[in-house]
């Protein structure tokens, strides 16, 4: 499953033609615990992030896991919403 995860993420970078370095990263846990914890461990320069926003409606413009991020990291946050 990880490796065609992969897969499809590079096949979109490639459509993409994205020239920024970036690291493909799997695991497992509550989302928001887990970006944060890679965050810290990476000493990243940004965290771009997409959401839905279909949670509650306090989270209606971010969504839950983008809030609880933003809130809880030292890091710049980049949050792309989702087309609709």
């Amino acid at each position: 499953l990880a490796e065609n995860i992969k897969l499809c993420i590079s096949e979109i970078v490639d459509e993409l033609d994205i020239t920024a370095a970036y690291n493909f990263l799997l695991r497992e846990g509550a989302p928001e615990k887990v970006i944060l914890n890679m965050a810290t461990e990476l000493n990243v320069d940004l965290i771009v992030m997409g959401t839905n926003g279909t949670d509650q409606i306090s989270d209606y413009f971010l969504g839950t896991t983008a809030s609880n991020v933003i809130k809880f990291t030292n890091f710049p946050v980049l949050i792309i919403p989702t087309l609709k």
